[in-house]
Parts: C-alpha cells; structure tokens; sequence
C-alpha cells in the first residue's frame, strides 16, 4: 500500500494583496440608527404628554381650579409616555454598546497602539461610576483617530472629530437636564406642575437631538471603518486573531 501524500499547498500568486479587513456588520448598524430613531419617536411623545399636563394645569387663569378628571387623564398619558421611554432606552441601550464593543474591536485589529486599553473597556466604561462621565467619549474618539489612520492622507486633511464631541455633550446635556427636571407631584399646587412638565418637555426634547446626534456618530464613524476595507488598495492587513463576523 503506497503511503498517503498531501497535495502541495499553492504559493500565493506574485504581488496578491493581503486579506481584506473585516467591515463592522452593516446589520448591527442599521439596528442601532432603528432604536434611536425609536428612542426619538417615544420622546416626541413624551414632549406631547408634557405639554399636555402643562396645559391642564393652566387650565384656569387663577392657576386655582383645574378639573380632577383632566389632570389624572393628563397624568396617565404621561406615565404611559415615560414607560415607552424606558423600553425604548433600554433596548437601545444594549444594541448600542454592542455596535460601540464590535467597533471598538474591528478598528483596534487596524490600529492597536491608538488605544490606551482592552476593547473590554468598551463596554466597561460604560458602567464606571464617574468615569462613565468620560471614558466613553474618550474610546470614541480613540477610534475616530485610528479609523482616519487608515485612509492614508495626511493628517492635516483628516476628518475632524467633531461628530464625537457634538454627540457627547448633547448626551451629557439631555441627562443633566433630564436630572434638574425631576418628576412632578400630582398632588403639587399646579404652578409646580406645569413648571415641571414643562423643564420635562425641554428635557425629552434634548433627547431627541441627542438621539440624532448619535445616528449621525454611528454613521460617520462605521463609514470611516468601512471605507478602506472596500478599496482595492487597502493599506492595513488583517491582524491574527480578528473576530469573526
């Protein structure tokens, strides 16, 4: 019986480009522009039921009287709003830190010295008291430098960073407000009522421009990843260990 011999393995053709880097999944992007357009919508909700309350308890022009069926009506709609506003942040939540960790992994494979820690920390930071305050935006703009790196112009023609920054602060603002808002007493005098519906209102409405912010963020930055892994002449090889998509 002849001995088994494995077929020679093909060298490479001459001048064959190394393999492609992986593209962040088109899918999960697309999840996450879906949630926060969701997130927007329950907003504009909510800044109708604030307005809503508001206007109840300005009902009479004394501030005095106001019907007590109209303010509970006006008080459900309001708790029904703000329970949609939680479902939605939560789901969105979740999807979005999973996009920020998938990310965060697919552009440090690229460009590992842009990044001062583990792609861990990309959920991590996240969930550090104060830190949360900070940490994020700095892996976001972590990856926003390591993701121009790999255009290959010079770095005075690189993408500003700004996407990242307008993000952040209308995400810190919406919460800042969100806090100083607070929630209103049903059994409050109505001048506290509708002075709190309406900081509420300002607050959702907050919300809903950080929530476009972050479309814009999401889309700008896996643009900037994606677009040297579909040129023909990419410059960054794929590193061992990539994760699969």
């Amino acid at each position: 019986m002849s001995d088994f011999v494995a077929p020679a393995q093909q060298p490479a053709w001459p001048g064959a480009l190394p393999p492609r880097p992986p593209r962040a999944p088109e899918g999960l992007l697309k999840a996450v522009v879906a949630l926060l357009g969701v997130v927007a919508l329950t907003d504009l909700f909510a800044v109708f039921a604030d307005l809503n309350v508001a206007n109840t308890a300005d009902g009479d022009e004394n501030f005095s009287v106001v019907p007590t069926e109209e303010l509970d009506a006006a008080d459900t709609l309001y708790a029904v709003a703000g329970l949609f506003q939680v479902l939605a942040y939560v789901a969105c939540a979740v999807v979005f830190i999973i996009w920020f960790y998938r990310m965060r992994t697919y552009i440090g494979a690229l460009a590992q010295d842009a990044f001062e820690r583990g792609p861990g920390w990309a959920i991590g930071s996240w969930f550090v008291p104060i830190g949360m305050l900070w940490m994020p935006v700095r892996i976001a703009l972590q990856m926003w430098e390591a993701a121009t790196r790999t255009l290959g112009s010079e770095p005075a023609r690189y993408p500003s960073p700004w996407p990242v920054r307008l993000w952040w602060g209308l995400f810190l603002l919406s919460g800042a407000a969100g806090r100083f808002a607070g929630e209103y007493d049903i059994d409050a005098p109505l001048t506290e009522i509708r002075s709190a519906a309406l900081r509420t209102a300002v607050s959702d409405g907050l919300d809903i421009v950080a929530a476009a912010a972050a479309v814009y963020f999401a889309i700008r930055l896996t643009a900037l990843h994606r677009r040297p892994a579909e040129e023909p002449g990419h410059p960054a090889p794929l590193q061992p260990g990539y994760p699969a998509i």
